[in-house]
């Protein structure tokens, strides 16, 4: 039956979908969210492309599976009627699987067949397959002129309780890729673990199984495997939903098969086989390959079978993906909280250092001030007052070192302990900052705690806290005389626009130099050097005017801008030094907007309404 042509195209869409989900590197469940995608790749490339590029209408493909020494490739042959695998009486023989189709299948199956990715190659020899290969396990096929096996695609597989990680790999790929399973186990081996598991997991995957007990003498075995096992098995609840309602009644009451008359009866999804018991030395009957090829053959040309085995995978496929997309989600919402909790971190600490900036006066404004006064000169005043001003600081310097005082001046004593007390205060926030993002870390949602955790940089050593110390003192002391010259330029080109204006300024300023020397003369009854400190009290009125001009706002705007600026400029410096780091190392697993699109996706499949 041909799948809808929208499923079809809907389920390769997904193909572009894998890339894309990346676990975070370091969290506590990156190897098991890992372990699930590639179990999800795994069953969508194996099964469901094949399936869907074959459109339900390639060949069955069925595999003989067990465990280690259980005589799978003796079987193999038995059913194919010559020697296409490699038998020895030694364990984990088959380290390749051999594959056996139609020729007129070779073409279509190497384009768009099963086991994509891995080499194949047309079997020669027998020994091509117990061989170990450089570039890891091969596929070889042979084909063959059998019309009664033209539908069919047979393959052997490696131990699936193999040591070996690559044989155990190459036995899973397989199994995902069938639409039936025969089993063959022993005595030894047929309620091992690994066994149940398999089976488990076949039932799940709707394949078509038949289970062959071989090496078995007596009944008891075939008693405990028909009647206690494999109903255990078809009655879990993960399995219950691949179990018709024909074979858990079946099991239920006891049916076991005949050892040749079952393979007459209406197939079903499970046949327990009992194996003829033979030697080492013996063949198996041809009757009963024959019987059990018959069986393969009935089951090959019924459509149900690949039908029920592609809507199997795919109901596994929906769920474990869909658990996948969850995870992802999850992450991705831990992520984003992780994330917020430190740019927080860092704007707490930049407001942090804000706070300090505000209760520091605003001498920048005054620097703004002198600059704009002094393109306002009044000929000669402006000169004797400036000459006369550098004298007595010269004087006053002498005499402070006459007596072993400090002779550098207020302003410039004001302005280095300003500076440092801002060095020490971007230092006291910059650690803050590590120790939040610790904090941060240790609070970040579950498994994502270590990842998180691992991100957050080291406190740096003290050397190292000098240098940014000194490096941001640096940074701060060019931006500001940027700033000054910069705010200057554009408050003296907003005076100037007004001639008139300019006029005013200059009057008044030579008016305030003039007249407030002249009373001080006055009242002190001539004129003395103590007159020359009517300089300060003219530039104070200066000030004030260019307040009035400007207007109180104006200022208080300039003020909030400024301290923004210089906010923006820490916030860059705890990027640089430690937000950045930890936001580098924990990057967004993936887009939210595409996750979304997958999660749309994998409803539509399930056949949910958007």
């Amino acid at each position: 039956m041909p799948l809808p042509r929208d499923e079809r195209e809907r389920i390769l869409r997904l193909e572009a979908f894998f890339p894309l989900l990346r676990p975070i590197s370091g969290s506590a469940d990156e190897a098991a969210r890992r372990e699930a995608l590639d179990g999800c790749r795994r069953l969508y490339q194996r099964k469901l492309v094949p399936d869907c590029r074959y459109d339900l209408a390639g060949p069955t493909v069925f595999v003989l599976s067990g465990g280690t020494n259980v005589g799978k490739s003796t079987l193999f042959n038995a059913l194919l009627r010559e020697e296409v695998s490699f038998v020895s009486p030694f364990a984990r023989t088959t380290k390749s699987p051999a594959l056996y189709l139609h020729r007129t299948l070779v073409d279509t199956w190497l384009a768009n067949g099963s086991l994509q990715g891995y080499p194949r190659a047309e079997l020669r020899s027998l020994r091509e397959l117990a061989d170990e290969h450089a570039g890891g396990p091969q596929v070889f096929y042979r084909s063959h002129e059998q019309e009664a096996l033209r539908d069919i695609l047979l393959a052997d597989s490696p131990d699936l309780d193999s040591n070996y990680a690559a044989n155990h790999r190459v036995a899973e790929d397989i199994l995902l890729s069938a639409d039936g399973v025969i089993f063959v186990t022993s005595p030894e081996k047929y309620n091992d673990q690994s066994c149940i598991e398999f089976l488990v997991r076949a039932a799940e995957l709707g394949k078509r199984l038949w289970v062959v007990l071989n090496k078995a003498e007596g009944e008891e075995v075939l008693e405990d495997l028909a009647g206690r096992v494999l109903p255990g098995l078809l009655a879990r609840p993960d399995t219950a939903s691949a179990a018709t309602e024909d074979e858990a009644a079946a099991l239920r009451g006891g049916w076991r098969s005949v050892r040749y008359q079952a393979f007459d009866a209406r197939p079903m999804s499970l046949r327990v086989l009992p194996a003829p018991y033979v030697r080492a030395t013996e063949r198996i009957p041809e009757a009963w390959a024959d019987a059990l090829r018959s069986s393969l053959e009935s089951a090959g040309r019924d459509p149900e079978v690949r039908e029920r085995s592609f809507r199997g995978a795919l109901a596994r496929f929906r769920r474990d993906f869909g658990r996948v997309l969850a995870a992802a989600r999850e992450e991705l919402a831990g992520v984003d909280a992780f994330r917020r909790d430190v740019l927080e971190v860092q704007t707490r600490c930049a407001a942090d250092y804000r706070r300090h900036l505000e209760g520091v006066v605003f001498w920048e404004l005054d620097e703004v001030y002198r600059e704009v006064l002094a393109s306002f000169r009044v000929p000669v005043v402006d000169d004797f007052y400036e000459a006369v001003g550098r004298a007595g600081q010269s004087v006053v310097r002498g005499f402070r070192a006459l007596f072993g005082q400090e002779s550098t001046p207020r302003a410039e004593r004001l302005e280095t302990e300003r500076r440092e007390a801002d060095r020490a205060k971007a230092l006291d926030a910059l650690q803050a900052c590590y120790v939040e993002l610790g904090e941060a870390a240790e609070s970040a949602h579950g498994a994502l705690r270590p990842a998180a955790l691992a991100s957050v940089p080291v406190m740096p050593s003290p050397s190292r806290l000098t240098e940014v110390g000194q490096t941001h003192v640096h940074v701060v002391r060019d931006f500001t005389a940027r700033w000054i010259r910069e705010e200057s330029a554009r408050t003296l080109a907003k005076l100037k626009s007004s001639p008139y204006l300019t006029s005013i300024i200059r009057v008044v300023k030579g008016t305030l130099q003039l007249g407030t020397g002249v009373l001080s003369a006055y009242l002190t009854g001539g004129i003395h050097p103590h007159d020359l400190l009517v300089v300060p009290v003219a530039e104070r009125g200066m000030k004030y005017l260019l307040d009035l001009v400007g207007g109180g706002l104006y200022y208080q705007n300039l003020r909030r801008e400024f301290l923004d600026q210089r906010e923006e400029m820490f916030a860059h410096l705890l990027h640089r030094e430690a937000i950045g780091q930890v936001l580098e190392k924990i990057p967004v697993p993936m887009d939210p907007m595409r996750l979304a699109e997958m999660e749309k996706e994998v409803a539509l499949l399930r056949g949910e309404s958007e």
